[in-house]
């Protein structure tokens, strides 16, 4: 399930971000796996700068087969992206 944390945000940049996202991967092969995750929280540089960014976790099988459409869909999108690759994935029973 690969997940875009947003991050650096208050709730009304948030809610716009994920509005934005999904418009961006509704027509992904695999956005029924997709999921957006907004956390509130204040990411400042050491100038006291905001510096909001999206970070993405793919389990290790969505690195080679998902990211590289991730990254084209988020070139243009104006924030900074981070990619942590996950060890395991344990999806909930049904």
């Amino acid at each position: 399930m690969p997940n875009i944390e947003i991050q650096g945000m208050d709730e009304e940049d948030l809610s716009l971000t994920h509005d934005q996202l999904v418009g961006l991967f509704r027509d992904a092969e695999y956005a029924p796996r997709l999921v957006i995750t907004g956390v509130r929280s204040g990411v400042r540089d050491l100038n006291n700068k905001l510096q909001p960014f999206l970070r993405i976790y793919l389990a290790q099988g969505g690195v080679t087969t998902l990211l590289p459409d991730i990254k084209r869909r988020l070139q243009d999108f104006g924030l900074d992206i981070e990619v942590i690759m996950v060890h395991e994935f344990i999806p909930k029973k049904s």
